[in-house]
């Protein structure tokens, strides 16, 4: 499999809608099943944990994962049928191939953050080469989104058991308070202790027990007690407009904000421009934060939950940062005209120089470079567009060499 690890806190919450995948794939002649709701609601994490679970049962022999969460290109059915060839470990020149692949080999393919997908043409076109796969001998297809219908025949929303549809909302009572102590046991220790159950339950109904909120409430709740928070969360919430499905994570994302120092807060907004994270060093040097200014911002993001930092090869100390899914677009809402016309130039700049060095490194030592890349692609066709939008070409070369290299 190429799934991705899982959350340190574990799986919690989902154990009756990973049972009701389970049953509708071995049962009820399932062959197709979505996941929808939108964002935060754990759908990403259920279908790994389905992907992680299955495999062990034995149930299929491979699986394989896609995210299109930030996909920008044109042709998702050609990064699928390429990344299915590197999971089967065979050559697969096109859909046709990869059907019969699909027939010999019992594979779980996952389709993540399919919604990314929905103003292009490339959704219609992957969902019907889906329901092929879907069809071959034992295969199946799991799919997420935040999009409630695909408006496609083959993946009707109800009266099927062909595709059958899982709408995520709020945790269960118990499965949030069970889930948030396995929270409050990471580091670092909470300074009032384990706040009451009628406290938390309290807070959590604010947030409708949506578990991306509450995962950045428990942040907050090792360092503030739980009448204090609920009474600036309300005040959050009255801010946001009421039809928005997001208000309560919107919100839980400005608490953490706005208790970041206020130097801080001033060099925050230059993060809006990555895609979801970026290797550390590019981060500095696109931000232009000053290395005393970037340890200390980067100190209270990692303590705040909005940013996780990884290795990107075990034998080297170059770090990807990962920030809040919900951060980055926030901030890009904050930035001046002046201000994200000099970083999306410097970010264009930077990740030229990064696709040139990984196409001279794939050469002689391409197994750096290209886990580097896997990380830092969204990155890299974002500044395609950004370079293209600026009436350039050099970089569209560059990262399209890596991109097909990969």
């Amino acid at each position: 499999h190429n799934l991705p690890g899982m959350q340190e806190s574990g799986f919690f919450g989902r154990i009756r809608e990973l049972w009701r995948i389970e049953r509708a794939l071995t049962v009820q002649g399932t062959r197709r099943f979505s996941v929808t709701g939108f964002g935060g609601q754990g759908k990403t994490y259920l279908a790994l944990e389905a992907g992680y679970w299955l495999l062990r049962t034995g149930l299929f022999q491979r699986v394989c994962f896609i995210s299109f969460a930030g996909f920008q290109g044109i042709d998702p059915k050609g990064v699928t049928i390429s990344t299915l060839a590197i999971v089967l470990d065979e050559s697969l020149l096109d859909a046709d191939a990869a059907e019969q692949a699909l027939k010999r080999i019992p594979t779980l393919l996952i389709l993540d953050n399919l919604e990314s997908l929905a103003d292009g043409d490339g959704l219609s076109e992957l969902l019907t080469a889906a329901t092929r796969w879907s069809e071959a001998g034992n295969t199946r297809v799991l799919l997420t989104s935040r999009q409630p219908d695909f408006n496609h025949p083959d993946y009707p929303t109800a009266g099927s058991f062909r595709h059958q549809c899982q709408a995520l909302k709020g945790l269960r009572e118990q499965d949030a308070l069970d889930w948030f102590g396995e929270l409050m046991r990471l580091p670092p220790e909470p300074k009032f202790g384990m706040p009451q159950r009628s406290a938390l339950i309290n807070l959590f109904q604010q947030v409708d027990f949506h578990p991306l909120s509450i995962g950045l409430l428990a942040q907050q709740l090792k360092e503030r007690r739980p009448a204090e928070l609920g009474e600036r969360l309300e005040a959050l919430l009255e801010e946001q407009p009421a039809d928005r499905e997001d208000r309560s994570l919107l919100a839980s994302l400005e608490l953490s904000i706005e208790r970041l120092p206020e130097r801080c807060r001033e060099w925050l907004p230059r993060l809006g421009v990555f895609a979801g994270g970026g290797l550390e060093k590019l981060v500095q040097g696109v931000t232009e934060i000053e290395e005393a200014d970037w340890q200390e911002l980067r100190r209270h993001l990692l303590r705040s939950g909005l940013m996780r930092e990884k290795r990107v090869l075990e034998s080297d100390e170059m770090i990807f940062l990962r920030f809040h899914p919900t951060l980055t677009p926030a901030l890009w809402q904050k930035l001046g005209k002046e201000e994200l016309v000099a970083l999306t130039d410097r970010y264009s700049q930077f990740y030229q120089q990064l696709a040139d060095a990984m196409r001279e490194q794939d050469e002689t030592n391409p197994y750096a470079p290209r886990a580097i890349v896997l990380y830092e692609l969204p990155n890299l066709l974002r500044a395609v567009y950004v370079t293209l939008q600026a009436g350039g070409t050099k970089v569209y070369v560059a990262v399209s060499y890596t991109h097909l290299t990969l």
